[in-house]
């Protein structure tokens, strides 16, 4: 029986204790009183019957009351998602140490749709009472809750690095797995209360996480919230006061293009800079900003700022400068009339911008995705899929969606060498090159692979080895100097 179970059973008996105790002693007494002394009359035998009336409707009432406040969810038998976060934000104030746990069967909107909702239903009770055994045994008894989907969240007095250890062994054992005959899919994001003493903060950058890093090989499957130096709370504040303070710092990555032999595809490097001077990374603030529902302000941001040092250092408005903007600020209609106010301020032409789109959870209307994205196309953007060749929605938007460049994923740069990955992009770069799509290899950190690539047929090369992130002012000089690869 699942912990969750024994609290909600000792919950019914305390209900049905509160509910008999005090029926039982009120209508003892009545009977007491009225047979004492031989008070039996027409009245006291009104009162009793009414006294019973009122008894029985207190009794359903009290039942109705206890069944509408159930603490555990009906298909994993876990507790539901109100109750877990109570018990998780109880034990975030005073139990020291104390982790938070997501585990997620990943595969489960698969299995929903191959062997029916009731199998998927079955599939999450048994898999809850895996999670009870495994952590039962270490631990004691641990509070499981459902908290959506495939997702699990658990409560562990202990540290994460302790956690961390079972945690490995727990997704080595159960991942690949079958639950009757079902091949389960598991992953696992863990953080402790340091990160923050608000549960709901907790639990929205587990659910962050596990959402942009679910797609890893298994051998990382758990990872650590690690905070920033700072706590959660102050650097969430430092984001929104960076984007409300138009505070981006941006780098410019030229792009070779093999086929011309010029730099025509300048890649914006976008990054934020703390209080002492360090550099913050994509990775760590756009989660962040996504969850805070800042990605139209700073989308709005970045694209001024790029379109305002354009101009003003006179950088070249004859070449590409391609940027990663938020998918959900393409696809509000708002936003397009934004974007036409903001390029209503500069002499900076629509053609000379490529808009790159990466996100990992298909959009299920593609078709109104597609007129979009049409819409910026006859405006004069170019359209660009990024991290494009790993597990990521683009694979399914490419059937139905043309774009102007490919960024391919920096796996098919790290695995060249491996056949498979080699002969893989050169069937890749063959189809877009048929279907007139430019194709662009990144993190190119070795001069001896630029020859690799060239002979692949992939239209622009990008890295280290290529050019390094400049300023304006040094790619403005940059592309004075005619600088070629030889």
């Amino acid at each position: 029986m699942l912990y969750s179970q024994e609290i909600e059973r000792d919950a019914r008996f305390k209900l049905a204790l509160r509910i008999g105790i005090p029926i039982l002693v009120l209508v003892s007494v009545i009977i007491f009183v009225i047979f004492k002394d031989g008070r039996f009359n027409l009245f006291n035998l009104s009162l009793l019957l009414l006294t019973i009336f009122s008894s029985i409707y207190f009794i359903f009432f009290m039942i109705y009351e206890g069944l509408s406040q159930k603490i555990t969810d009906p298909i994993s038998k876990a507790f539901n998602r109100e109750t877990i976060l109570k018990y998780l934000q109880k034990d975030l104030s005073t139990k020291d140490p104390y982790s938070i746990i997501l585990i997620s069967i990943d595969n489960l909107t698969d299995i929903n749709e191959r062997y029916g909702i009731e199998k998927g239903d079955k599939v999450l009770e048994k898999f809850a009472e895996i999670i009870d055994n495994y952590f039962k045994k270490r631990y004691g008894k641990v509070p499981i809750g459902h908290y959506k989907g495939g997702e699990f969240l658990i409560g562990v007095q202990n540290v994460q690095e302790s956690i961390k250890f079972f945690l490995d062994e727990f997704i080595k054992r159960y991942d690949r797995t079958k639950i009757d005959d079902i091949d389960i899919k598991i992953f696992a994001t863990l953080t402790d209360k340091n990160y923050s003493k608000d549960i709901k903060k907790v639990v929205e950058y587990l659910y962050q996480l596990y959402t942009d890093y679910q797609y890893i090989p298994k051998s990382k499957r758990v990872l650590i919230a690690q905070k920033k130096n700072i706590e959660a709370n102050k650097f969430e504040k430092f984001i929104i006061d960076t984007v409300e303070n138009k505070s981006l710092s941006i780098r410019f990555q030229p792009s070779f293009n093999l086929k011309t032999l010029r730099f025509d595809l300048i890649e914006i490097i976008v990054k934020l800079i703390d209080k002492d001077g360090s550099i913050i990374h994509p990775s760590q603030f756009i989660p962040v900003i996504n969850r805070l529902g800042f990605e139209k302000r700073f989308d709005q941001i970045l694209i001024e700022k790029v379109l305002k040092t354009i101009e003003e250092d006179k950088l070249p408005k004859n070449i590409y400068y391609s940027f990663n903007l938020s998918p959900f600020s393409i696809r509000d209609k708002k936003f397009t009339e934004d974007i036409k106010k903001i390029f209503s301020k500069f002499d900076v032409p629509k053609n000379s911008i490529v808009i790159e789109l990466f996100e990992n959870r298909l959009y299920k209307d593609i078709d109104y995705y597609k007129h979009v994205l049409d819409i910026y196309k006859k405006m004069g953007f170019k359209i660009s899929f990024d991290n494009f060749g790993s597990l990521n929605a683009s694979f399914e938007y490419i059937k139905e969606i043309e774009v102007d460049f490919i960024h391919f994923d920096k796996y098919y740069t790290k695995m060249i060498k491996d056949k498979i990955y080699h002969n893989l992009l050169k069937s890749w770069v063959n189809f877009f090159e048929e279907i007139g799509t430019k194709t662009v290899i990144k993190f190119i950190d070795d001069k001896n692979m630029i020859e690799l690539f060239k002979n692949i047929g992939v239209d622009y090369i990008q890295g280290y080895a290529v050019a390094n992130p400049l300023s304006s002012e040094e790619l403005k000089r940059f592309l004075e100097d005619k600088y070629e690869i030889r």
